[in-house]
């Protein structure tokens, strides 16, 4: 009821540590994009493998964003549009992450690639690590891209060229990181969002985020981004569980 509390003054005893008090708290909201893509065959003698980013430090999507740690979505973003550049490849399935809340450690995708071409594909994807460690070298030591052969479903199909390249777009423009400092709170993370989950079901493509600040206009403003990437590849975003945030005092 309204009239519960009288008081003015509220302590959030929520940090976990005695002694220590809360005076700001981010907001968050559930972001999802579902993008349907067109399924074929896939190309005549052609053979499924797997191609997994493992060795991931993650974290929790709050506490450890301003660490600059790798998303594994992201990294599979890179790497498929690497391989494909080089040597065509089908995409059969997508999966990574497991929480919405938690950096992905792990994300991966089984393709379609004529044999002939996998060591060509083996050797731009260990390209792609090499540069990758470089980049995450400090934060990401034990990161690692494997190329395995798959054993599908019986009757798997792969995405059309259209699709696959749209979801592929779509997944490395998704936005993840810190958007912006406080700027009355030295050190503080304002605006972050995370890409949390990934997966596929039938011919939906999912994409989960979770995006938070203790500004609820800057929370919605990185949402409507990722509205807006949505609308430009024709697919449909969902918004929910949010919470709002409480601006440092």
């Amino acid at each position: 009821d309204p009239g519960f509390l009288e008081s003015r003054i509220l302590l959030n005893l929520d940090s976990e540590e005695d002694g220590i008090f809360y005076i700001g708290c981010a907001g968050g909201l559930d972001t999802i994009v579902r993008l349907e893509v067109g399924l074929e065959d896939p190309p005549s003698g052609w053979k499924a493998y797997d191609i997994e980013i493992t060795g991931l430090v993650g974290g929790h999507s709050g506490a450890d964003i301003h660490l600059g740690r790798a998303n594994a979505l992201k990294l599979l973003a890179r790497a498929l549009g690497a391989a494909s550049r080089e040597t065509e490849l089908r995409v059969c399935d997508v999966r990574g992450g497991n929480k919405r809340n938690a950096i992905a450690r792990e994300a991966g995708a089984t393709v379609y690639l004529d044999p002939g071409k996998l060591e060509r594909s083996k050797a731009v994807l260990a390209r792609v690590q090499e540069d990758l460690a470089t980049e995450f070298a400090s934060t990401d030591p034990d990161l690692r891209i494997s190329v395995e052969a798959a054993s599908p479903n019986e009757g798997a199909k792969v995405m059309d060229r259209a699709g696959q390249e749209t979801f592929r777009n779509l997944l490395q423009a998704i936005p993840h990181g810190v958007v912006a400092m406080s700027k009355a709170v030295p050190g503080l993370v304002e605006t972050s969002t995370n890409a949390g989950v990934l997966s596929m079901k039938g011919n939906v493509v999912q994409i989960a985020s979770l995006t938070r600040s203790s500004i609820d206009s800057a929370k919605m403003d990185v949402v409507d981004s990722i509205r807006c990437l949505g609308a430009l590849a024709g697919a449909s975003v969902e918004t929910k569980g949010g919470y709002p945030g409480w601006n440092p005092n």
